[in-house]
């Protein structure tokens, strides 16, 4: 969802560098997040915790973040390329959205966009899933969910943890980088696409 249909990364950024300013963490919070991108903010803020000594709870931190975040992410607008990719494969291909985020919030933008319909199920690893990206779990669940065996799947990504997650769960993924300086490793990719006029789908199975 994050990164590849709504171009939401550089406003979840904004939201963790106010954060890191506000309790004086001495590090860029902006950075923090877009090197761990994919992973779950929850997580994230217990690594912060420990790492940084922050006498304050990782839970209240994460909840105070999230708040700030949502405001945030309704100013985010959808990837046009990734629309138009949408567009051109509904109804050949089966869909599905996975995303760490809340359930709630990827309808939102999904509705917003006026696309919701397209996918057949929406796998929320935040309400969904025990163990989070990089663990497969996420995406065997959207798999089973599909009643689809991981081989017959296609996931496409723009983080480390989401390429790796994929691979974990025996999934053939392509590495998206909104044509951006991508600082995160997708060289586990089985392809990378600054976008998507070139991919073709039914190459990547033979």
């Amino acid at each position: 969802m994050d990164g590849v249909i709504v171009d939401s990364e550089e406003l979840k950024a904004a939201s963790w560098k106010h954060m890191f300013e506000k309790y004086n963490i001495p590090k860029k919070g902006d950075l923090w997040y877009l090197e761990r991108k994919g992973i779950s903010n929850k997580e994230l803020w217990k690594d912060v915790v420990e790492i940084f000594h922050i006498k304050k709870n990782s839970e209240e931190l994460w909840e105070e973040q999230m708040s700030h975040s949502l405001i945030l992410e309704k100013k985010a607008e959808p990837i046009k390329t990734t629309l138009k990719f949408i567009n051109s494969i509904k109804g050949i291909y089966r869909l599905a959205v996975a995303s760490t985020n809340h359930k709630k919030i990827v309808e939102y933008n999904l509705s917003k966009m006026g696309i919701h319909d397209y996918f057949e199920f929406i796998t929320s690893g935040f309400d969904e899933c025990k163990n989070q990206k990089p663990a497969p779990d996420i995406y065997l669940l959207t798999a089973q969910k599909l009643n689809l065996k991981p081989s017959e799947c296609l996931i496409i990504e723009d983080s480390s943890s989401g390429v790796e997650s994929a691979k974990r769960a025996g999934i053939k993924c392509v590495g998206f980088t909104n044509g951006k300086i991508n600082i995160q490793d997708l060289s586990k990719a089985d392809l990378i696409i600054e976008d998507f006029d070139n991919l073709n789908i039914k190459n990547l199975f033979l």
